[in-house]
């Protein structure tokens, strides 16, 4: 018997056991799925906005101490 089962999966293929999902769990699924991403997708930006701030820090504290600087010394 055991060897009409690839013929019958050939003929029937969406009778495979992990097809088999209700609405509930599917959109169950979806819903984690989407939470895992926009989890992601928050430390992703997070991140890149972290790291564009610490970029026009640098360059701003580099202005401002140069400009120290020649003041300074422009005064003695």
């Amino acid at each position: 018997m055991e060897f009409l089962l690839p013929v019958a999966l050939k003929l029937f293929p969406g009778m495979l056991p992990s097809t088999f999902e209700t609405a509930n769990e599917k959109v169950r699924n979806n819903t984690d799925i989407c939470i895992i991403y926009s989890c992601h997708i928050n430390i992703v930006l997070n991140t890149s906005i972290k790291l564009t701030m610490l970029k026009i820090s640098i360059k701003t504290t580099h202005t401002f101490n140069s400009k120290i600087i020649r003041i300074v010394f422009a005064s003695t």
